[in-house]
């Protein structure tokens, strides 16, 4: 249900002494991204667990608005002498 309602992805934290969560969601696919030090008032350590989405594939329709926008972007680069230019002018 979160992958269809666009979400990239699921963070939580749990102690890094509780195994059994830490396993559990291993098997779920989570990894541990970061190690937060003192982070519960007992003063033990978290670990924050993200699991990751894969990015799925644009609606045609916004498939075409993302490539019109890059091709813009593209369009409206400044090269090095236009930026020498712009340069001058302040």
């Amino acid at each position: 249900m979160m992958m269809d309602s666009g979400c990239e992805e699921v963070t939580l934290e749990a102690e890094v002494t509780n195994k059994g969560a830490l396993a559990l969601y291993g098997r779920l696919g989570f990894i541990r991204a970061k190690r937060l030090f003192r982070y519960y008032l007992n003063g033990v350590d978290a670990f924050r667990l993200k699991l990751l989405f894969p990015h799925r594939e644009l609606p045609p329709s916004l498939s075409a608005v993302a490539k019109q926008d890059e091709s813009h972007r593209h369009n409206t680069q400044t090269g090095p002498e236009e930026n020498a230019e712009l340069h001058r002018g302040l």
